[in-house]
């Protein structure tokens, strides 16, 4: 019967050793297998995950451009439609 069990050490890969040591301490056993998954299957997910990280990135900018689009002309509208309002205004002043 084979048991897997993920976890995360604070220290990093760096307390691998001293949680293996611990780990054949505790149970009486140094048959059991540690491995550092960051080691065996890191290297894809960082790749993905800087891939998708640009993804949204590019996708934040394209709403950001097209929001300001959007409210700059909203408020160059209202600016104009507002100026001879405020013309008369200015003359009462």
């Amino acid at each position: 019967m084979y048991i897997n069990a993920l976890i995360r050490l604070k220290g990093g890969a760096a307390a691998i050793p001293a949680f293996r040591a611990d780990l054949a301490r505790v149970t009486g056993r140094s048959d059991i297998d540690v491995w550092n998954n960051r080691e065996f299957f890191g290297g894809s997910l960082v790749r993905i995950t800087r891939y998708e990280a640009a993804s949204l990135l590019a996708f934040a900018l394209a709403a950001l451009v097209a929001a300001l689009f959007l409210i700059g002309q909203s408020v160059a509208r209202y600016t104009s439609a507002t100026v001879a309002d405020l013309q008369v205004l200015q003359a009462w002043a």
